[in-house]
């Protein structure tokens, strides 16, 4: 999925923590990031979808959004809900807008006044609503999806993970699937989201299994990681076709799809490419593939890169002469979880 979050982090630790994040998104087989650093991605990395469309080559302007209201007037007392023109015209210009929206509990007052404050914001902007794709929606249920999808918002992020560790609720997805929306799983930010997209599709297996989530086949789970996500962004996204962009994640076959993509870890990937480019994978493989790679500094037996980790980390490193080279290779479980 494309979904991925940070906190505004003042440099240079933060350039530490969102190229921390770029790697790790890489490694982990996600392609596309957004609500990352801006102008980034040093031309290897997973591509960052709030960047210029000439940079991350793909048909599509996006915006993202973490807080829609003024953060500070709407925990006011009282709240005052105001969204400012800044964030009007971001909409305006974009072909979709990430919104993160009612993350909060449902019993929390001020996520249900965030919510009613939206709609009727999106009811007096029928040509922006139809752009804006929430993110959580955990404090709404049952017709409230069906009032979004009056709006003409019938597509939405889910991020159970990040849900469950700060919230202990998380979107109630069958009652979207029941409005007929179309639900991508993404992993949030770091501190409270999965490792990767593989460890949160096994948590929400592992939530529909145990009835934590209801009104959800198992088996829908799959296209949430791949089908749901490519629709989202639109075009030729998702597809092996002339033309189309050249994303590939190669994963080892288990007998069947949804087997196989439970089934993947970062360290069972095979092989990640974006824009045709081999960036990450088997060393075997890479050496195939390309003319040069670039060791995995944990497991240079196994994996390598297709660029130089060294030579993305030389300015962080300059400012913060005992940094390790970081590589995140998802040995941070959810604690619930067991690998196959």
């Amino acid at each position: 999925m494309f979904h991925e979050k940070h906190s505004k982090l003042a440099r240079p630790a933060g350039a530490l923590f969102y190229l921390f994040g770029e790697v790790r998104e890489l490694v982990g087989g996600t392609t596309s990031v957004a609500n990352h650093v801006k102008g980034s991605a040093y031309g290897v990395l997973a591509r960052n979808l709030d960047g210029d469309s000439r940079i991350h080559g793909l048909p599509l302007r996006l915006a993202s959004l973490v807080f829609f209201f003024d953060r500070d007037l709407m925990l006011a007392d009282p709240p005052v809900f105001r969204v400012d023109s800044e964030t009007v015209k971001r909409i305006e210009s974009s072909d979709l807008c990430l919104v993160h929206l009612a993350e909060g509990r449902r019993d929390d007052a001020l996520t249900r006044q965030e919510f009613e404050n939206f709609l009727e914001w999106a009811r007096t902007r029928p040509d922006l609503a139809p752009k804006i794709v929430p993110i959580h929606l955990v404090g709404i249920s049952g017709d409230d999806f069906g009032r979004l999808r009056e709006l003409g918002i019938d597509r939405a992020v889910w991020s159970p993970s990040s849900n469950m560790a700060l919230y202990g609720q998380t979107m109630d997805v069958g009652a979207a699937r029941q409005h007929d929306f179309t639900i991508a799983l993404g992993t949030d930010w770091y501190p409270s989201g999965s490792d990767s997209l593989f460890d949160e599709l096994r948590l929400a297996k592992l939530l529909v299994d145990q009835g934590l989530v209801s009104g959800l086949d198992p088996d829908e789970l799959t296209p949430m990681v791949l089908e749901a996500p490519a629709k989202i962004l639109g075009g030729h996204l998702g597809t092996l076709l002339p033309g189309a962009p050249a994303d590939l994640v190669v994963i080892p076959w288990k007998g069947s799809l949804a087997t196989s993509v439970e089934s993947a870890d970062v360290d069972t990937v095979v092989l990640v490419t974006v824009a045709g480019k081999p960036l990450f994978g088997v060393t075997a493989i890479m050496e195939l593939l390309l003319d040069k790679v670039y060791p995995s500094p944990v497991r240079p037996e196994t994996h390598a890169y297709g660029f130089a980790l060294s030579q993305i980390w030389t300015e962080v490193r300059a400012r913060f002469p005992d940094a390790a080279l970081p590589e995140p290779l998802g040995e941070r479980l959810y604690p619930r979880l067991q690998r196959p």
